[in-house]
């Protein structure tokens, strides 16, 4: 029977739409996929730096990957749903018929395996996979990855689609997640530790570039075109034996070719530089020191070549200089003192990195933020100095890219006569990048270190020190409250031990042990003088054996104003070689929130222990700015409750009446200060009066020189005061919190910053302040 006219029509037609059937991926016309290829081309060449990644456009030989994940642990949440989006889109993919058929658009299944959607599928997947699990994402290759998205959201009548999930829908949530991560990275503040590896990192970039440049920018040594790279590490290579600082890792055939340009006066300049021991640390850590040390260069006499070369230049003797023609005439002086002021330039901040910097970044590895703010006197004029440093090194290479532009490079453009010899094509092909990189470009090394330089600087301010002890109070508060908590319990079980109060005594033990146990000579920080008083404090020994030296011998005498400790109210902490051990422990112990009580010391125990004095001596040491005042800190820190009576203050509503000031109190009227947005800098909140009188300091309600609103013992409740800046005094304080009464141990603490009318004043203060906290844990 044959079938039913209206079955025969559909059937009919099926099979004359069938050739027409076609994917809104794939145009029925070549011109759309071609349009297509070249439009995600020069999006790609517009913002995608890797030349791998581009390369994955236009490759001949393209397959595309799994549309599984990839990545087993990820570190950025918005990076791996942006990857998950991009493979749904591969996995759900479907072509669909042109027309539709009785008002529906069937769809198929069809592979695609080269298509441009396809193409920049793969790219933006091998980017993800390869962040996704990296501990960071670059705020630069990440605006370069979200712009590439956006850019394409703009071709909508080149990339059309009848799917619900199509490109440009992909396209989009991966933009939402890239954005989002985005402002994950500008909001995540990054610690000194990472400040430091940055400054490090790009250190070695502008000094491997600048060595480079100077090496084949203004000098006539062809031999370099034999070196397959200018990198310090790889010239180590190339060195003669006289300077090589690494013999294992000799090249004899890149020693023979280079043999000529070393021995010439700009290549014994670079050599010398490039083989110090610094220069060794610096590139290859310490790793090589060991090789190193037997055949290092004698570092004294590479500032004497220096000027030896000077001199030599100064008489017009060219001989073996190592210059070519262009810069050995009389009128290039300026060109030469460029090169020979860039060298030792050079020299001065590989000797600062190599030496002081790597040692600031094992600080801020050992200890964080926490170590890198303590030793901010040390660490601010390191930084100043460096920064100079740079900006002269800069300044020097940009003059003598000037000179090497107009005498060589426009010389030859213009068909001018260039006085031989003359540096090779490769030559300047090399120099001109190496300067680039280096110097020239919007995002060079230089410009880039001076901003991280900046940066650190500001992340290690004293006055961030408050805000960092405030976080581990609030934090361990937050921890106990957790722990002790039924809910907490019922899902640990009655397995889980008994926590014992995290008081300061358990604080300073555990820090006490661990400090001494890890303590090696290595990492003992070296001597710092006072400049104020002239005492010199030994780290590689106690921390209470100071010395002064006297300044017309030269000599070691026994230090003036030194007193010895007649009694200590509690066991004390024994402080050994590192300075940060005392600090620590009154910094972070008084932040617990369940202080234990003191022991019950017997009258025997108690006249035992004031009888016998212990062999140290403590300096009265005014005005030091010995790591936030070590000296004042090198006393015995009290463990028990009684040393660390909470601080509560006058909250009530009738506020006591000042007291009249007894011979020699200060007085001052100051602006409170309080933290700016997001805890960057200090703002002012308010005014108030201050009184320091009697060993007490009263602080004046807002707007009032009458009424008092706390009065702070200071051998008691200050644990901490500091100059921030000439006129700022910073105190911080523990309190008992609201609810808490002083004998239940319980503390928090309390930050004040306050800005005084002169600076003399707030130094009285401090130095008043300073003298009342060293009668702590020494007289009854």
């Amino acid at each position: 029977s044959s079938p039913p006219r209206s079955r025969l029509i559909t059937s009919q037609m099926a099979a004359a739409l069938a050739p027409t059937a076609r994917s809104r991926s794939l145009p029925s016309f070549g011109s759309r996929k071609q349009r297509q290829l070249e439009a995600i081309q020069h999006l790609v060449t517009r913002h995608i730096q890797e030349p791998s990644l581009a390369e994955l456009v236009a490759a001949e030989s393209f397959a595309p990957t799994s549309t599984e994940r990839g990545v087993t642990q990820w570190e950025h949440g918005h990076v791996v749903a942006a990857l998950d989006v991009l493979n749904t889109y591969q996995r759900d993919r479907k072509a669909q018929f042109s027309m539709g058929i009785l008002g529906h658009r069937p769809g198929y299944n069809r592979n695609y395996r080269a298509d441009p959607r396809t193409r920049l599928i793969e790219l933006l997947k091998r980017w993800l996979r390869e962040r996704a699990s990296s501990p960071t994402v670059d705020e630069g290759d990440l605006r370069n990855i979200s712009a590439l998205c956006r850019d394409t959201l703009n071709h909508t009548r080149l990339f059309p689609s009848r799917n619900s999930r199509s490109f440009l829908r992909t396209m989009a949530e991966v933009y939402d997640h890239l954005q989002w991560q985005l402002r994950e990275v500008l909001e995540r503040d990054r610690t000194c530790a990472e400040l430091v590896q940055r400054a490090l990192t790009l250190s070695r970039n502008l000094l491997s570039d600048a060595v480079g440049y100077l090496l084949v920018a203004a000098t006539d040594m062809k031999q370099t075109d034999a070196l397959p790279s200018l990198e310090v590490v790889a010239l180590w290579q190339s060195l003669p034996t006289g300077i090589r600082p690494l013999p294992s890792r000799a090249d004899p055939s890149l020693q023979k070719a280079m043999q000529t340009a070393w021995k010439s006066r700009c290549g014994q300049l670079v050599g010398a530089l490039v083989s110090t021991t610094w220069c060794v640390r610096l590139f290859d850590g310490a790793s090589a020191q060991e090789e190193a040390s037997s055949a290092l260069t004698d570092t004294a006499d590479v500032p004497s070549l220096i000027e030896e070369v000077r001199a030599e230049f100064e008489r017009g003797i060219f001989r073996n200089s190592g210059l070519c023609g262009s810069f050995r005439k009389p009128t290039a002086k300026g060109a030469r003192e460029s090169f020979l002021s860039a060298v030792e330039v050079a020299f001065d901040l590989a000797y600062l990195l190599g030496e002081a910097l790597v040692q600031f970044h094992r600080i801020s590895d050992g200890l964080g933020d926490y170590g890198m703010i303590r030793v901010s006197p040390w660490l601010h004029p390191f930084l100043e100095a460096l920064v100079e440093k740079v900006q002269r090194l800069k300044s020097s290479l940009e003059k003598l890219n000037m000179e090497v532009e107009d005498s060589l490079i426009k010389a030859r453009a213009k068909s001018q006569k260039v006085d031989p010899p003359t540096p090779s094509d490769r030559m300047c092909t090399r120099a001109h990048g190496a300067i680039a990189r280096a110097v020239t470009n919007r995002e060079s090394h230089a410009q880039l270190l001076l901003q991280a330089l900046e940066e650190l600087r500001s992340r290690s301010a004293p006055e961030r020190l408050p805000h960092l002890i405030e976080g581990l109070g609030d934090a361990c508060l937050q921890l106990e409250n957790v722990l002790s908590s039924p809910y907490f319990r019922a899902r640990v079980g009655d397995s889980f031990p008994d926590l014992p109060p995290l008081g300061a005594s358990h604080v300073a033990a555990a820090l006490a042990a661990s400090t001494t146990a890890a303590r090696s000579p290595a990492s003992r920080l070296p001597r710092i003088a006072d400049r104020d008083d002239g005492v010199t404090w030994e780290f590689g020994g106690s921390l209470t054996s100071p010395t002064t030296r006297s300044s017309e011998e030269g000599t070691l005498s026994p230090p003036r104003q030194s007193r010895p400790v007649d009694c200590y109210k509690a066991a004390p902490v024994i402080v050994g070689s590192n300075p940060f051990d005392a600090d620590i422990v009154e910094d972070i112990a008084p932040a617990a929130v369940a202080i234990a009580p003191a022991p019950r010391v017997t009258e025997e125990a108690e006249t035992a222990r004031c009888t016998t004095p212990p062999a140290v001596e403590v300096p009265s040491v005014r005005g030091s700015q010995l790591l936030g005042r070590l000296g004042s800190r090198a006393r015995a820190l009290s463990t028990g409750a009684a040393d660390l009576r909470p601080w509560r203050g006058n909250r009530g509503p009738q506020a006591p009446a000042a007291p009249p000031p007894g011979e020699g109190a200060l007085r001052a009227e100051v602006s409170r200060l309080t933290s700016a947005f997001r805890g960057r800098g200090l703002r002012r909140h308010d005014r108030r009066s201050l009184l320091l009188d009697g060993g007490r300091l009263h602080i004046f309600d807002k707007g009032s020189s009458t009424q008092v609103k706390a009065v702070v013992d200071i051998s008691k409740d200050v644990l901490d005061s500091s100059m921030v800046g000439d006129v700022v005094l910073s105190i911080m304080l523990k309190r008992a919190p609201q609810g808490a009464t002083p004998e239940s141990g319980v503390t928090d603490l309390k930050a004040y910053w306050f800005e005084f009318p002169s600076s003399e004043l707030a130094a009285a203060f401090q130095k008043e302040i300073s003298e009342l906290r060293s009668m702590k844990g020494i007289l009854p």
